[in-house]
């Protein structure tokens, strides 16, 4: 049997997901902080992440470390209860060289105050507007409770957080000028040092 230890990034990748301004220089930015320009989804537009996790075996009794890349495809827009919505491809690889294999479907749906994330049938609020320092929600308030297959996201802790709000951001790669950082918990389940 395999424990997994979640990585203080789980769902990083979700969460950050577009959460950038485009890098267009005739947008109006004078309304950023209302957030809907963090979350530019459009069909045709893609974002690749490089994700790292960790995994313990019990019959190696070691920690495996894993890499892979993950990109998000908006594929399709539609309406769902009047809300415009987008699905998302989620394709993954394990090196820069390798195809893409599908890996996940994903759809987000950003309305006035809010932006939600459905994955594997739970739903997750991944922002909520206006984007402000400091400000708190508890991103997996509508996933059930009491269910043994979800119970990681149960924990009290889960408020998600904004930071580093409208700040320039570089991964490496490209310069984005205004962007806000979400994070989420920061706990690991399963770890053999602690349990």
């Amino acid at each position: 049997m395999r424990k997994i230890i979640l990585p203080a990034i789980l769902f990083f990748f979700g969460s950050s997901l577009l959460l950038s301004c485009d890098k267009d220089d005739d947008m109006d930015i004078s309304n950023i902080n209302q957030g809907q320009l963090f979350f530019p989804a459009q069909v045709g537009k893609y974002i690749v992440y490089d994700v790292d996790s960790t995994y313990w075996d019990d019959v190696l009794k070691a920690e495996i470390h894993h890499r892979c890349q993950l990109r998000y495809d908006v594929v399709d827009s539609f309406y769902r209860n009047g809300v415009l919505s987008f699905k998302v491809n989620v394709l993954r690889r394990l090196t820069p060289i390798d195809d893409y294999a599908a890996a996940d479907v994903v759809y987000y749906t950003p309305s006035e105050n809010r932006v939600e994330l459905t994955q594997k049938n739970l739903h997750f609020i991944k922002m909520i507007f206006p984007v402000s320092a400091g400000a708190s929600w508890n991103g997996n308030a509508m996933i059930p409770l009491g269910d043994t297959d979800n119970q990681q996201f149960e924990n009290d802790q889960w408020n998600y957080t904004y930071a580093n709000c409208d700040q320039p951001f570089d991964p490496g790669n490209n310069l984005y000028q205004h962007t806000v950082t979400v994070n989420q918990i920061d706990y690991s389940l399963g770890d053999p040092d602690l349990d």
